[in-house]
Formats: C-alpha cells, sequence, structure tokens
C-alpha cells in the first residue's frame, strides 16, 4: 500500500496497480511535506512550519506529535537499519541532509547537499540503498545524495511535469508522481521517466508533496518460508532416522 499527501487534509492510499487515490480524511488539518515508513510504521513531517514537527501517522490519518525538529524539515526517508533522514530547508535556502531522532524528533546536521542545493525538493527516498531526491525548480532532475557527507550528485534532467516530484521505493524500485498527476517508473541511473498512466479517484489533490509504500522490512518472502518448512521437515526426518539406527 502506498501512502500519499498533498495539502490540508489530503492524505490517502494509492493503488499502484490500478494508479485509483483513495481519500482519507483525518490527518489533523496538517500539510504533511514528508511521509516515511520503517517497519510498518508511518512518519511524517508538517510542511510549511520553520520549525517541523515530527509524527506518527496512524493508517487511518491521525497524527501523534514526537516533537519539534528545530528546523524546517522538508522531506523524510528511512535506510535499512532504522536511520531516519531528513533534508532541512526546503524553502530555497542551502539545503542539508540530517538525520531525526525516533524519540525526540531532535535534528543532527550531516552536511550541504552542494552547489545546486536550492533546487533540492526534500521528497526523499532510499532506493537499492541509494538515497534520492528531485529538485525544485530551474532545472528539474533526479539527485542521488551521499548519507556520509550530504553532497547531492544530478542524474539526468526533467521538464516542468516532474518539479519536486514525490519519489517513493517498492520491491527495490523508484516510482514519481508528476505534477500532472501521471505515476511514473524511475530509471535511477539516467533519471529517465516511463508513464505508468494517469492517477484517478474522487477528491484528487492538486499535486502530491509526499509519499511512501507500507511494508514492513525483514519480513521473509514466501519462497523462503517454504524453504525453512522443507528444512524443519528434513531435519525431523533425518533426527527420526538416527534414533531407529540407534
Amino acid at each position: 500500500m502506498v501512502y500519499v499527501a498533498g495539502n490540508v487534509n489530503e492524505f490517502g492510499t494509492l493503488d499502484l496497480q490500478t494508479r485509483a487515490y483513495t481519500q482519507i480524511n483525518a490527518n489533523n488539518g496538517q500539510r504533511l511535506g514528508g511521509l516515511a515508513n520503517y517497519n510498518g510504521q508511518l512518519y511524517a513531517t508538517r510542511e510549511i512550519n520553520a520549525s517541523s514537527t515530527l509524527y506518527t501517522v496512524a493508517t487511518n490519518g491521525n497524527l501523534t506529535s514526537i516533537g519539534s525538529t528545530g528546523f524546517k524539515i522538508s522531506g523524510v526517508a528511512f535506510d535499512a537499519t532504522g536511520i531516519l533522514y531528513a533534508n532541512n530547508g526546503g524553502d530555497g535556502s542551502a539545503n542539508r541532509l540530517g538525520t531525526l531522532n525516533l524519540a525526540t524528533a531532535a535534528y543532527t546536521n550531516i552536511g550541504n547537499i552542494g552547489t545546486q542545493s536550492s533546487n533540492i525538493s526534500g521528497v526523499l527516498a532510499f532506493s537499492n540503498g541509494i538515497l534520492y531526491d528531485s529538485s525544485w525548480w530551474g532545472n528539474p532532475q533526479l539527485f542521488s545524495i551521499n548519507t556520509l557527507t550530504g553532497v547531492g550528485t544530478g542524474i539526468g534532467s526533467w521538464d516542468s511535469h516532474y518539479t519536486a516530484m514525490p519519489l517513493f521505493d517498492v520491491q527495490n524500485a523508484l516510482y514519481g508522481i508528476g505534477a500532472d498527476m501521471h505515476l511514473y517508473s524511475v530509471n535511477t541511473a539516467t533519471g529517465g521517466l516511463t508513464s505508468l498512466g494517469a492517477i484517478t479517484g474522487a477528491n484528487l489533490p492538486a499535486r502530491f508533496l509526499s509519499a511512501t509504500a507500507l511494508t514492513t522490512n525483514n519480513v521473509p518472502e514466501p519462497s523462503s518460508l517454504g524453504l525453512f518448512a522443507i528444512g524443519s521437515l528434513l531435519m525431523g526426518f533425518a533426527r527420526k532416522r538416527s534414533k531407529s539406527a540407534d
């Protein structure tokens, strides 16, 4: 399930197969500029706030405040180990990459994203262990960000339909939602975009600001569970034969 957020009270789900949006009217009147998920728990930051608040988000949209970050946070994303990375400065100032403490919401700076950082939108997403972002204005494009230094590197170039494209990962494939309200697959090597079709649904926002796929990390695939079961049966059979031989 993919959760998406637009303006105030524009929080809902997006079905990747049908591209249908379903609105959930319970996000406490907030504009959520960043959505992220780890082990089935949604987190979000409040958009357009000089000192953004970090929240946990229930699947019905209800928000629970963790605390103030002390900075304007325009995007958040978890790595595979549960570290929450944040973009600080999505208001057009020099953007910085940092991390947020999940217990207190305290921000720890890593470094400036780079010479074009004023164009970074802050819609962060990890895919295949790499952190990505998209640019806000000027020359829209995909960026990769070094999580050790905060430095961003431009990949490819887009037109204005893809300005500040919300990015999200599903099974190590990167997706984005354009300002034209189309769903796109994103080529992380070239920045190339492939339209998967228009997003539909009642109460469709003018555009989405953030998105994240709600998945549970470290859950075995069905094939892995099957192999585990077979292995357990074989071990039990081997023990039984060993006892019979004795």
